[in-house]
């Protein structure tokens, strides 16, 4: 395979005039609207192989799949193996050995669930699986310059961000109304101080000297984080094969573009320090996002280059 591609280099690298995607983008599986799909039906089990435990429509498409591969069933995970494993996998942390024991002096049919309910109602559930999430969505502390402390990336009190993504995972926050707090908790819940936090996601990608550089990561940051997808092609073009064309690109943008930053204080004694550029900032506060250009217009930048907006 590398020789034939290092031939057609040698040959002139030659590509088809028109090159265009064999099908319809649209039709693509990535784009088509979910579905429940219907649980396989097959025999519990085939002879010569031993019965697989079924406890959930879930288990059928693994033992679907598993069948179809003539892969054979592993035998079930003791009861100690299963508890480091679950343990280690909600929380990130063994189990004690007074933790063990009880679970294997436990021999209620609802052994199993008592410990995962009990996992997921601890605080700690929130901290490990808060940590994936905030590597999807780019959490970081903020970023600090020289010793002035002056702010560049980021905000300076995005650990609020940090806070409320644990604390809503703990609360069994819903992952739609998370996604929408991050994007627009200022206009869905102005005076909710909990909910405002969640704009820190936008806050992240706050950049001091460059405002379109600004919008294009929080363009390609809310794709990547929600939609699965990138969008920096699309910047300066049509997409070549995502079925996403250049003007979508800047209609996207437009949603972002009357927002800004701010830190409001949250007590009456906050103090403030001095910043580079910024002047007096505070030391301590809530920075959220709000609209503070309602009537700014979004341009489509030809060749994606800002410079050359097409008014």
């Amino acid at each position: 395979e590398v020789k034939s591609i290092a031939d057609w280099i040698q040959q002139g690298a030659q590509r088809p005039a028109n090159e265009a995607p064999q099908t319809d983008p649209q039709a693509w599986w990535s784009y088509r609207p979910l579905r429940r799909p219907t649980p396989p039906l097959f025999p519990a089990s085939t002879p010569g192989e031993t019965r697989t435990s079924i406890r959930n429509e879930i288990d059928t498409f693994i033992e679907a799949a598993r069948r179809r591969q003539k892969l054979p069933s592993a035998v079930e995970a003791d009861r100690s193996l299963w508890l480091r494993r679950v343990y280690l996998d909600l929380l990130g942390l063994p189990p004690t050995r007074l933790e063990r024991d009880r679970f294997l002096r436990d021999e209620s049919p609802t052994a199993y669930e008592k410990v995962v309910d009990d996992l997921l109602a601890r605080p700690a559930y929130g901290e490990r699986w808060g940590r994936h999430w905030m590597d999807v969505w780019r959490y970081s502390d903020w970023y600090g310059s020289r010793g002035i402390n002056e702010i560049r990336y980021g905000q300076r009190h995005s650990w609020r961000w940090r806070d409320w993504i644990v604390s809503s995972l703990n609360r069994d926050v819903g992952y739609d109304q998370m996604v929408s707090q991050m994007i627009a908790g200022d206009e869905l819940a102005a005076t909710d101080l909990e909910a405002l936090a969640a704009t820190g996601y936008l806050g992240r990608n706050w950049y001091k000297f460059d405002r379109d550089v600004w919008l294009f990561d929080t363009v390609e940051r809310t794709g990547e984080a929600f939609l699965g997808m990138t969008f920096r092609c699309c910047r300066c073009h049509d997409h070549k094969y995502d079925p996403i064309s250049q003007e979508e690109y800047y209609r996207f943008r437009a949603y972002f573009e009357p927002h800004d930053v701010r830190t409001d204080p949250i007590s009456a004694g906050t103090t403030t320090q001095k910043d580079a550029t910024l002047g007096q900032v505070l030391t301590d506060g809530l920075s959220l996002v709000y609209d503070k250009h309602l009537d700014r217009p979004t341009y489509r930048f030809e060749r994606g280059d800002a410079r050359y907006p097409d008014k």
